[in-house]
């Protein structure tokens, strides 16, 4: 497994990991709870993810959640 960390100065940092098709990755949250994610899929420039995490988690794609908080702040 090959890990960079990016030299960026906040308490948030990006870590860069190198994965093969299927290899996990876990996270756990500061509750204990754990979500695993997998790479399924490499065509091109598309990287296909599955993701294993209870409900309580919430996983989504940036477009999405942006379109989402954007609708939230506009009047019904």
């Amino acid at each position: 497994m090959s890990i960079k960390r990016s030299k960026d100065t906040t308490k948030q940092g990006w870590l860069t990991l190198a994965r093969k098709i299927n290899e996990p990755l876990f996270l756990t949250m500061p509750d204990g709870t754990q979500v695993e994610m997998r790479i399924v899929d490499v065509r091109g420039n598309t990287v296909r993810t599955s993701w294993l995490a209870p409900k309580s988690v919430k996983i989504f794609r940036h477009d999405a959640k942006q379109a989402a908080e954007s609708k939230e702040g506009q009047p019904a």
